[in-house]
């Protein structure tokens, strides 16, 4: 996985996710290889309604620029939200691993 990556990634989790709930919650981080791409997924809950945002979406877009410029076409990074939950989801290369 390319450096400073994932961190990004798990701090945007817990500043706009988790830290607004009052009971807390998870933060889930799920990576697999599978027909030669790394697949990862960060997951949090998601404050409903949902807070204004307190971010500029720097991290995100400055991570998917270096996806981008590393991997061209083959990486990607989504982000969605749904069933009171958020979830960003990146994609590359796994013989980037090697």
């Amino acid at each position: 996985m390319p450096s400073l990556i994932l961190q990004p990634l798990v701090e945007n989790a817990v500043y706009h996710g988790i830290s607004l709930l009052p009971g807390g919650g998870v933060v889930r981080v799920a990576v697999a290889a599978e027909n030669g791409e790394v697949q990862v997924v960060i997951e949090n809950p998601r404050p409903e309604p949902p807070a204004a945002s307190r971010g500029e979406r720097m991290a995100l877009t400055n991570i998917e620029q270096r996806l981008l410029a590393l991997y061209g076409d083959a990486a990607s990074l989504r982000q969605w939200a749904e069933s009171g939950r958020f979830r960003v989801a990146l994609r590359y290369p796994a013989e980037a691993l090697a």
